[in-house]
């Protein structure tokens, strides 16, 4: 696969090779830092987590789309915890228990946020418009028909969000989740994410 970041540069890396990649980034971080750890899919998280959570990157490790994957390595590395931070294109997949992102993959992007969308009252006419939206934004803005609906959808798809993270996590890992997109920013989080931002702020 390459890897296309906002760079506009290619980067070519086979699936094992970048997995490798992750799995040292992360045990780098386990030996020489506190126990906590910031994941983030790309470049725009990387961006969201320095210009509006102001965390240092230092502390961060590009995932790309291997979310399962790199939690898994977390917990083998021994990491006791992480914080999630990713765009809603990537990260409302996660709400389905997808845990590799990537489209080759599985996509369902539409799927949940209408699903959502009807169990938060959105009628017939509305759910197809969420299920034909191209993009995040696109299906948020049509729920801006009904006050309020946008962010109830959003507040459910966190929840089921960290139900599933804190599975793949287990017991010895604790992990929250910040998710945003560029156009509307901050979209929801999980409910200690805030903890978690301030702690790592402060160097724990």
């Amino acid at each position: 696969i390459s890897i296309l970041g906002t760079t506009g540069i290619v980067e070519p890396m086979s699936e094992a090779a970048l997995l490798a990649t992750i799995r040292l980034d992360i045990r780098q971080q386990a030996a020489g830092g506190p126990g906590t750890l910031v994941l983030t899919p790309g470049n725009y998280g990387e961006t969201f987590v320095r210009e509006r959570l102001g965390l240092d990157l230092d502390r961060a490790v590009k995932c790309s789309n291997y979310i399962g994957a790199s939690i898994d390595m977390a917990v083998e590395e021994g990491i006791r915890e992480v914080l999630l931070v990713g765009h809603a294109g990537k990260l409302v997949k996660v709400a389905a228990g997808i845990m590799n992102t990537h489209s080759s993959v599985a996509d369902g992007r539409m799927e949940i946020l209408a699903a959502y969308g009807a169990a938060c009252g959105a009628g017939p006419e509305l759910v197809e418009q969420i299920l034909e939206s191209i993009t995040v934004d696109q299906a948020l803005e049509y729920m801006e028909q009904v006050p309020g609906l946008g962010q109830a959808v959003m507040d459910r798809v966190i929840r089921r969000m960290d139900g599933c993270l804190r599975r793949r996590a287990g017991t010895s890992m604790k992990i929250e989740a910040v998710v945003f997109t560029n156009a509307r920013g901050l979209l929801g989080r999980t409910k200690g994410a805030d903890g978690l931002i301030e702690k790592i702020k402060a160097g724990g």
